[in-house]
Formats: C-alpha cells, structure tokens, sequence
C-alpha cells in the first residue's frame, strides 16, 4: 500500500488510500482531510512511507488469533464442571492479570511500530461495565496492516495464555475452579473479538475495512452495522448457552 507522510515540528501528515490524517501537535488533535486540501507545501514536501507490518504477517497473526478463539470457545462448550466456593480465589486474580496483559501487549504493539499512547485508565463501559483502557489515537497514523496487530494484540496474547492454561489444567492442575475461570474468560474474550461494541474485533474490522477510526460510527457503511447486529445475535446466543449450562452444572452438582 502506497502512502505518504509529512511531519515537522507542529503536525504530522499521514496520506494513504486517497485519504489524509492530520494530527496537530500544538492541540494534540486529529483530523479528517482530503488531500486536495492540504497546502502545497505538504503535499511537495511529503515523503514515500513503508508499512512495518507485510499483509502476509497480518493475515498470519489474524487467523491465529481466529483460531485460538475457536479453540477457546469449543473448550467452553465441552467444558464439564461446576465451581466451588473456592471460585473467586481463582477468577478475580486471573481476570485483574489478564487485563493488565491485555493492556501491555496493545502498548508493546505501538511500541514497536513506533509509536506511544496518549493516556492509561479506568472508565465504566456503558455504565455497568468496569474496564482499565489505554487511549492509542496515534494508531490512526498507522498503515491497515499495522493497525490489525496493534488493535488485536491484547486479545491474542489473552486467548493464548487461556489456551496454554487449559492445556495445563487438563495435564496437570485438574482443578474445577479453574477451569470455570477460563471458562468466563473465554465469554469475555469472545465479546472482545467480534465486532460488537466498541471492542477490539470492532476496530480490527474497521481497519480491515479501510475505514478511518475518526469517522462518526452513525456513517460508517451498512454492511459494518449489519455486521455488528450479527455480532450481537451470537454473543447473546453463546452467552445464554454457557449460562444454561453453568447453571445445569451447578444444580447437578
């Protein structure tokens, strides 16, 4: 993919697919543009850009996430177990250090494609929904290909580690609590990976897609809101099946 990128000490230009991002250093602002309109000056002064990330390792890294979360969710479903009231000593911890990794890896990520986040937090999602967040809007900056890796690498490291530590519980540890840990991690992740909300599969999609991250959600085309519908429908569904199933456990237990 072609591109061009102008940078001096109060902006950045980034031009790629007939499309510009301006991030204004001063106000620390991104920007929308055609390139037609940017100065002259810019457009003279702009030089070849090159994406660190090939569309082949892109594509490798994307069906390997896909398929750890296959591997993930079949293992929720065969899953087999109900908790004790030992539970929460296995969940609360695991799932505070999946956040924290899931976090560092999308920093790593930008790191390494050379870029920082603007802010680490904490913010409640749709009201009810507790969740750390790092801010990455220099990721509009990045080509399509780097954008798959940063917006997926959080969710990736999680889904390996998951599958790792059911591999070793099912060898070694055989402990129910666990396993239902991993099994509300795998919902979590699930929610994570598809293209509902405003998750990291949502932002996978859109760079996947070639449409900016600065465009307003309401005019994004119809087929990425049929899309996220869709998504919807199977969170629903797979979250009711493993909630029946958990309870089915639990009364048969």
């Amino acid at each position: 993919m072609s591109a061009l990128r102008y940078q001096d000490d109060h902006a950045e230009v980034f031009i790629s697919g007939g499309g510009a991002v301006v991030h204004d250093k001063q106000r620390d602002r991104y920007y929308r543009a055609e390139p037609s309109s940017l100065p002259r000056a810019v457009l003279d002064s702009a030089a070849p850009a090159a994406s660190r990330v090939s569309a082949t390792a892109a594509f490798a890294f994307l069906s390997s996430g896909v398929a750890l979360l296959a591997l993930n969710i079949v293992f929720s479903i065969r899953a087999d177990t109900s908790p004790t009231p030992w539970f929460l000593a296995w969940f609360v911890p695991y799932i505070v250090l999946s956040v924290v990794v899931h976090e560092f890896a999308h920093l790593a990520a930008l790191r390494f494609l050379g870029r920082r986040h603007d802010k680490v937090g904490f913010r409640m999602h749709y009201i009810i929904l507790p969740a750390f967040y790092v801010r990455m809007n220099q990721s509009v900056l990045l080509f399509r290909d780097e954008k798959v890796i940063v917006h997926a690498a959080g969710i990736w490291v999680n889904l390996l580690i998951n599958a790792v530590l059911i591999a070793a519980n099912a060898l070694f540890f055989r402990s129910g609590d666990l396993e239902m840990a991993l099994i509300f991690a795998v919902i979590t992740l699930a929610c994570n990976a598809v293209p509902a909300l405003n998750s990291d599969g949502y932002r996978v999609l859109l760079a996947l897609a070639g449409i900016n991250e600065l465009k307003e959600r309401k005019r994004n085309p119809l087929w990425i809101r049929c899309v996220k519908v869709a998504s919807w429908i199977l969170v629903a569904c797979y979250g009711i099946y493993i909630s029946i199933d958990i309870y089915l456990g639990i009364m048969h237990g």
